[in-house]
């Protein structure tokens, strides 16, 4: 088991608007690469709730980019997966179709 019962893969998790990161996420390269610490707190951030705007969810059947870009727009709105991916990917200079994962 990964951290407070959490899956050994989980880099991270919310409680209220506080975000825990896992062990796992030190690990990860801190930017770039299919997981990164960079990324894993952008995740994370876009759970959380504001009162204007409702907090993604982590969607079935999400696992890399590949699936992700698969998403309808609607469940692609609400993927905290899509928010990381694209966040993670403007720096780089990437564009969808350059992600294989």
């Amino acid at each position: 088991m990964g951290a407070d019962g959490y899956s050994p893969p989980t880099r991270a998790w919310n409680e209220g608007v506080l975000i825990h990161l896992c062990p796992v996420n030190f690990l990860d390269p801190v930017a770039g690469g299919i997981t990164s610490q960079a990324g894993t707190i952008v995740h994370e951030v876009t759970h959380q709730a504001d009162g204007t705007a409702a907090g993604t969810a982590d969607l079935d059947g999400v696992t890399d980019r590949a699936s992700a870009h698969k998403l309808s727009r609607y469940n692609a709105a609400r993927s905290g997966a899509n928010y990381e991916y694209f966040i993670m990917n403007v720096p780089l200079g990437k564009k969808a179709e350059d992600s294989k994962n």
